[in-house]
C-alpha cells in the first residue's frame, strides 16, 4: 500500500503583496482507496491511498511572469488529465515521463493562446514522479528537487536545475527547454525508494551540505508510514509549514510545498 500526502502554503512575501499562491501539485494512483484535493484562497492540501503505480505532480509559477500561477496550475491538470485518459501499461518509464512533461507543455500552450499571451508569460518550474514496486523515477525543469529514501536515509534524486547565470530558474517555457521536451531529451533520474519528497524551492534551505535534513524530513515520513489517517497525516504537514514560516520567517518567506509518499 502507498500513502501520498501533500500541501502548498503561501509565501509570506506573496501574502504581504497581495498575490496569490504559484505553486500547485497534485498526485494519481490508478488504484485508488481513498483520494481528496482541496484548494482554500492560501493553501492546497491532498492525499491519495492505494496500490501502486502513481504519479505526483509539482509546478511553481514564476513570479516574475505575468500568468505563471495559470502556467503551473495548467501543467498540472494537464498531466493529471493525460495519465487519467490515457493507457500506459506498454509504456516505459522514461517514454512516459517525457510523454508527461509533453502534455504538461501542451497544457500551457493551450492556456496561452486562451489569455493570447506569450508562452513566456505563463513560465512554470514541473517537476513528475512515477513511483512503481519501490522504484522512483522522475523528470524535473527548473529549481524544485526530488528526495528518496531506501531504508539508509533521505537522499537527493533530483536536484535543482539553473540557467547559465547564478539563481537563474529554468521554466518548462524556455526555447531550449520546450526542444528539449518536444525532441524527448529531458534527462530520468530513478533510483530505489521505500519513501519520497517532492517540493519546490521554498523548501530548499532544509538542505544542508548537499544532503537532506534527516531530522526534519524522516519524523514525516515515519508518521505518514504509520498513521492509518492521511487526512489527519496531511492537516499535520500543513501545520509543520506553517509553524516553519511562523518560525523563521526570513528564511521560508516563499510558497512552500511538500508531498511525501511512502510505502506502508
Amino acid at each position: 500500500m502507498l500513502k501520498i500526502i501533500g500541501a502548498s502554503l503561501i509565501g509570506i512575501t506573496h501574502r504581504r503583496r497581495g498575490e496569490a499562491l504559484q505553486d500547485f501539485f497534485n498526485a494519481y494512483i490508478g488504484n485508488p482507496q481513498v483520494s481528496n484535493h482541496q484548494e482554500g484562497n492560501e493553501w492546497i492540501k491532498g492525499w491519495a491511498m492505494g496500490d501502486d503505480p502513481a504519479f505526483v505532480f509539482v509546478a511553481d509559477g514564476a513570479g516574475s511572469a505575468r500568468y505563471g500561477r495559470d502556467g503551473a496550475r495548467y501543467a498540472i491538470n494537464s498531466a493529471v488529465i493525460f495519465v487519467r485518459n490515457n493507457d500506459l501499461t506498454n509504456k516505459g518509464p522514461e517514454e512516459m515521463l517525457r510523454a508527461i512533461l509533453r502534455s504538461a507543455l501542451d497544457g500551457i500552450e493551450h492556456r496561452a493562446k486562451e489569455l493570447n499571451a506569450d508562452i513566456d508569460d505563463l513560465a512554470a518550474t514541473f517537476m513528475a514522479l512515477y513511483v512503481r514496486s519501490h522504484e522512483c523515477f522522475s523528470v524535473s525543469v527548473g529549481d524544485g528537487y526530488v528526495i528518496i529514501d531506501d531504508g539508509s536515509g533521505p537522499k537527493l534524486l533530483n536536484e535543482p536545475i539553473k540557467g547559465e547565470y547564478f539563481n537563474e530558474t529554468q521554466f518548462i517555457t524556455n526555447p531550449e527547454v520546450m526542444k528539449a521536451i518536444r525532441d524527448g531529451a529531458i534527462e530520468v533520474r530513478s533510483g530505489r525508494c521505500d519513501a519520497f519528497v517532492v517540493t519546490t524551492d521554498g523548501l530548499w534551505p532544509t538542505i544542508i551540505d548537499g544532503k537532506p535534513y534527516e531530522k526534519f524530513y524522516k519524523p514525516i515520513i515515519d508518521y505518514l508510514r504509520s498513521s492509518s489517517d492521511v487526512g489527519k497525516a496531511v492537516d499535520e504537514l500543513l501545520n509543520l509549514l506553517r509553524g516553519m514560516q511562523e518560525r523563521y520567517p526570513s528564511v521560508y518567506d516563499d510558497d512552500l510545498t511538500m508531498v511525501v509518499g511512502a510505502y506502508e
